[in-house]
């Protein structure tokens, strides 16, 4: 396993510092168990202070996010690899740490489309946002 970590960025230059990917219930159980969240090495994706996660049909919405701990590349189980990672099962990992995952006080319902790949918005935003519209 590769331990050199990645860059965390604190936010762009749009004042984004949260990444909100989308993710079905293995990798859902899996964040909350571990505090650990897992993407393939060929996804482009920023890295940021926090990451919330929108949770797939039947839940529909974002309700939870984590504080990133640090983040690295390295190897996941072949499990998470083949439920999570479809096409790109045998890539190596980038892997999120995270100090911390924490259940929003309102989740942000989706209303007539949910989060299709990443979305990147302030934790202001997301803190108080009622549906994934409200997020800019």
């Amino acid at each position: 396993m590769d331990d050199e970590r990645r860059i965390i960025m604190t936010e762009d230059s749009e004042g984004n510092n949260v990444v909100i990917v989308s993710v079905g219930d293995f990798a859902f159980d899996y964040l909350v168990e571990n505090q650990v969240y897992a993407y393939p090495t060929s996804s482009n994706r920023k890295i940021f202070d926090y990451m919330a996660f929108y949770r797939t049909k039947p839940v529909s919405a974002i309700t939870h996010y984590g504080k990133v701990e640090f983040v690295k590349e390295g190897d996941i189980n072949m499990r998470y690899r083949a439920i999570c990672f479809s096409d790109e099962v045998n890539e190596d990992a980038i892997i999120v740490q995270f100090s911390h995952i924490e259940e929003l006080e309102n989740a942000v319902e989706a209303v007539g489309y949910g989060v299709q790949g990443i979305m990147y918005v302030d934790l202001e935003s997301l803190l108080t946002a009622n549906i994934l519209q409200d997020l800019k």
